[in-house]
C-alpha cells in the first residue's frame, strides 16, 4: 500500500524552478538590483569567502532580514508563482492527499519559497534548503547542502526510517535526471516530461510518465494506472 510520497517542485509541479520566477520578481518590484547582485558574487568569490556553491545560493537575499524575504516570497507567490502550478499534477497531489498518502515535499528549492508550495497542497512535510541567518539577517549561504541528486535519496532514506517506512511503501514524483537516485528507491516512481536521459531510464525501468502535467485528463488516466500498479504491488508483497 502507498503510504507516502516524496514530491519535487521545480519541473515537476511547475514548469521552471521557484527562484526562476522570484529573482526576476525581485528586480521586476525593485527589491534588488542586478549591478549589485553582481557586485556581490564578485566580492565573494575574488575574495576566497565563499568556498563551494552553497555559500552562493542565496547571495542575491545577503544581508536581508527573513522577515521581508517572507514578506516578498508571500507577494511573489500571490502575483506570479501561484498561476504557474500545473493543472493535472495539482489533481495528482489533491487524490493523494485524499487516498490519505502522507506527502513529503523533497526539493533544493529554499524553504521560505518551498513553504508557500506546501501550504497550498497541504502536504505534510518539506525537506529542502534551509538558508543560513547571523542576527536574523541572511548570509547568502546555507545551512547545509540543500537536497539534490545523490543526497535527496539519502534525505528520503532518512525520513522513512524516522516514519518506520519501507521504501516499496513510498513513491517518488520528479521530473529530472538528478532525480534518478530518488525514483530508484521507492516503489513507486513516477516521472513528468523528463529529459532524454531520465526517459530512457523510465521506459527500461517501465515507470509511469506524465508527458503533459498541465493536461488533467492526461494525468488523471496517468494516476489511476500508477495507483493500480501499486495496488497490486501491495498485494503481491502480502501474499
Amino acid at each position: 500500500m502507498l503510504k507516502a510520497v516524496f514530491l519535487d517542485i521545480d519541473g515537476t509541479l511547475l514548469p521552471r524552478s521557484l527562484e526562476q520566477w522570484f529573482v526576476p520578481f525581485l528586480v521586476w518590484r525593485g527589491y534588488r538590483r542586478p549591478a549589485s547582485m553582481a557586485s556581490e558574487y564578485s566580492r565573494r568569490l575574488l575574495s576566497g569567502a565563499a568556498t563551494s556553491w552553497f555559500d552562493l545560493k542565496l547571495l542575491y537575499l545577503s544581508g536581508v532580514p527573513l522577515a521581508t524575504v517572507e514578506e516578498w516570497a508571500e507577494e511573489c507567490w500571490e502575483a506570479v508563482i501561484r498561476r504557474r502550478l500545473f493543472r493535472g499534477m495539482s489533481v495528482v497531489v489533491q487524490r493523494l492527499r485524499e487516498r490519505s498518502v502522507r506527502l513529503v515535499l523533497l526539493s533544493g528549492s529554499p524553504m521560505f519559497l518551498a513553504e508557500r508550495v506546501g501550504r497550498h497542497f497541504g502536504v505534510n512535510e518539506l525537506i529542502c534548503a534551509e538558508p543560513e541567518m547571523v542576527d536574523g539577517l541572511l548570509t547568502g549561504a546555507l545551512v547545509r547542502p540543500h537536497p539534490r541528486g545523490i543526497r535527496k535519496r539519502q534525505e528520503a532514506e532518512r525520513w522513512l526510517v524516522a516514519h518506520k517506512l519501507a521504501a516499496s511503501e513510498a513513491g517518488a514524483i520528479g521530473d529530472h535526471w538528478d532525480d534518478r537516485f530518488l525514483l530508484a528507491l521507492v516503489g513507486a516512481p513516477l516521472v513528468v516530461q523528463p529529459g532524454r536521459r531520465l526517459r530512457v531510464m523510465a521506459r527500461r525501468q517501465a515507470w509511469p510518465v506524465v508527458e503533459r502535467p498541465d493536461d488533467v485528463q492526461e494525468t488523471n488516466g496517468v494516476l489511476e494506472a500508477y495507483l493500480r500498479a501499486t495496488s497490486a504491488q501491495a498485494r503481491g508483497d502480502s501474499r
